[in-house]
């Protein structure tokens, strides 16, 4: 059985081979909050309610996920964290510190979503708005990280993405 991918230490090719994972994570983020947003503001088309859950566990995912990215500051050693692009020669940011509604979001995504725990029926579990009302926050975070690239990693990154948006023109 092999063990897990080291990515204590990140190389500069591990960041870019990283940049197609994270324009995956970037662009269903804002896609899912967006069908989120036309069914909340009633300008969605109706559909299964499957559906609608299946698309509200994929935006809670992307969510968590990038929450773990730009406010983890030691997650797994696996995980791949904002703050480790820092040793990309460019990158012009720095860590970000964590929101206070950080920590609750993250708590109620692992009660909730992540693992079958008392929560989900003991407590009352809060509605799509909790959590959808952190998008422009999120979105902020991501731009800010794309601009803080190096322009080689931003022409990657923007040929994903336009890669996904295309996909989904069709």
């Amino acid at each position: 059985m092999r063990g897990q991918p080291e990515l204590k230490n990140p190389t500069n090719h591990d960041l870019k081979e990283s940049i197609p994972h994270l324009a995956f994570e970037f662009y269903h983020f804002q896609f899912y909050a967006h069908l989120i947003q036309s069914q909340m503001d009633g300008r969605g088309p109706s559909v299964h309610a499957g559906l609608r859950q299946a698309v509200r566990y994929a935006f809670l995912m992307h969510l968590r996920a990038l929450l773990d990215f730009f406010y983890c500051s030691a997650g797994q050693d696996d995980d791949l964290l904002a703050t480790d692009f820092r040793i990309v020669p460019g990158f012009a940011t720095s860590a970000n510190t964590s929101p206070d509604w950080v920590r609750e979001v993250k708590t109620q995504l692992n009660k909730r979503l992540a693992h079958i725990t008392s929560p989900r029926w003991k407590e009352q579990g809060p509605d799509m708005h909790y959590y959808h009302q952190h998008v422009p926050e999120v979105t902020v975070l991501i731009s800010s990280f794309r601009d803080a690239l190096p322009s080689d990693l931003q022409n990657m990154l923007s040929a994903k993405l336009n890669a996904f948006t295309s996909r989904d023109a069709a």
